[in-house]
This record gives C-alpha cells, structure tokens and sequence, in this order.
C-alpha cells in the first residue's frame, strides 16, 4: 500500500471483511451525525467494522457517499479527520472511504441518510 496524505492506495488484491461498528462510542457517534447532518453534500453514511484477517485488529470505517463524490471526497475526509481529532484513540485506527460499494450489501443499515426536503 503507498500512502499518500490523507488518502491510501491499495496496489494489489485485497480482501477485507465489514460490518456495521458493534461499538462506536456515544460521543463518537453524535460528532459523526451531527456532520453529516450540517454537511449538505453527504447524502448517506455507513458506520462499518473492518478486519483484514481473523488475526488483524479492527478499523473503524466512515463510509460516506456524496452528491459529488469525485469534487469532495478528499475535502469531506479531511473534515471528518477535524472531528475524529477530538478523538485520537478512535482516530488512529479510523479510515474514511467512499461508501458507493456499500449501498447495495448494507441497505437499511445506514448510519446516517439524508432526509429529503418536501417542497
């Protein structure tokens, strides 16, 4: 894996296991929905356990999902890294990601979805 800042590319095969965070501190949890409540561009975001191996520790992974993932990604993720840095011990074992692969396998098990505005 070559590191880039705030940013991972995986340069061969990987297969990782997910599923919804088993737990997720209180005040973790609030910061995490109240930005995603106050950022207009998150349209939806996954909450996620991630291990590479039973041997590996677990991660914990913010998946989010934009209006425009392609323009803000890297800007989203680096405002969650501002709020995960009220919390350093969750922060150093956090990785945040596009949540496009998880819509289809974790469906109904949203984190956070936007409401949407009735005109």
């Amino acid at each position: 894996m070559r590191q880039i800042p705030e940013a991972f590319v995986i340069l061969s095969p990987v297969t990782w296991q997910f599923r919804r965070a088993q737990s997720v501190g209180k005040d973790v949890s609030k910061a995490i929905r109240h930005f995603c409540e106050q950022n207009k561009e998150v349209v939806l975001c996954f909450l996620l356990d991630a291990r590479q191996n039973a041997e590996a520790g677990t991660k914990l992974v913010i998946a989010v999902s934009l209006e425009n993932e392609t323009a803000c990604l890297r800007h989203i993720a680096s405002e969650l890294q501002n709020v995960l840095s009220e919390f350093p011990d969750v922060a150093s074992r956090t990785a945040i990601m596009s949540g496009g692969s998880f819509k289809e396998h974790f469906a109904g098990k949203e984190f956070y979805v936007k409401q949407q505005q009735i005109a």
